[in-house]
């Protein structure tokens, strides 16, 4: 059974890993005794499911797209191939929003933050677990990910106003105003997927992930107008970037006239989020 995915991963250790946890997870089969060989006796409907999520696994589809689920930051999150899965990295982008927003004031206005191109709802429903007297509004071009996004937000219990739109026409946030503005945009550029396991950039929605190769930084131009036009004095743009053009998104915001432009490492030691402050007209 491993070997017919071994091709799938980049090791066999990766492709046990996730045989034993889709084992578990879709047959009850517990790791001691998949390692052992130790199987029971499954009806033929299990056999055949068995067998054609194996073959989509051999192929290379994510197993948590077969699972439905991703497990990061200790949390489980409903996925589809409509979202990208989510990764350590965006964690570590809303742990440092969580960690810059103001304490609650009791007698002040509810802080208002609003999430661009959502997916699966990782950022938004987080930041809204963690401060419910934050008020979180979302959007996403796809109708097809903000039904997952409505569904992760309901499986904690949290309130976030999900709406449709595209980054290329905000005309829908006409009107709003926001204390923090949060995406994690596309940003991989065709010529960086050789970089990328093949199961990432063939099943994950490429919308969500890719720009072109002349005009990678147009994702974040539309950010910072996006955010200039709706955040209130002193408010903050939070994103995540390519590792392999920090120095150019943030050139984009000092000449745009952002303030306290911030390039932050992740915890492999790659400029990949960005914090600024927006400036006077």
């Amino acid at each position: 059974m491993c070997r017919a995915v071994e091709a799938a991963y980049e090791s066999r250790g990766e492709a046990r890993s996730v045989l034993l946890w889709w084992l578990e997870a879709h047959f009850g089969v517990r790791p001691a005794r998949a390692m052992c060989d130790l199987f029971p006796d499954f009806p033929p409907a299990q056999r055949r499911q068995m067998a054609d999520e194996l073959q989509q696994l051999a192929e290379g589809c994510p197993v948590q797209y077969i699972l439905g689920y991703a497990e990061t930051g200790g949390q489980r999150w409903q996925v589809s191939p409509a979202v990208l899965i989510p990764r350590p990295e965006t964690q570590e982008l809303v742990e440092w929003v969580l960690h810059d927003l103001p304490a609650a004031e009791p007698q002040g206005a509810a802080l208002r933050l609003f999430d661009v191109g959502t997916g699966s709802g990782f950022i938004a429903v987080q930041i809204a677990a963690a401060r419910p007297d934050v008020m979180v509004e979302a959007c996403d071009i796809s109708a097809r990910a903000l039904e997952v996004a409505r569904r992760n937000a309901a499986d904690r219990g949290v309130g976030v106003r999900f709406f449709q739109a595209d980054l290329y026409h905000p005309d829908c946030v006409a009107g709003r105003t926001y204390d923090v503005v949060v995406s994690n945009p596309p940003y991989v550029r065709p010529s960086e997927r050789r970089d990328m396991q093949e199961r990432v950039w063939r099943y994950e929605p490429a919308e969500a992930l890719f720009v072109t190769e002349t005009d990678p930084l147009r994702p974040y131009r539309a950010l910072a107008a996006l955010a200039r036009r709706t955040l209130l004095p002193g408010g903050r743009l939070y994103v995540e970037i390519n590792q392999y053009l920090y120095a150019e998104t943030r050139r984009l915001l000092l000449d745009a006239g952002w303030r306290g432009v911030t390039l932050r490492r992740d915890a492999f030691g790659h400029y990949r989020m960005l914090r600024a402050e927006v400036g006077a007209e």
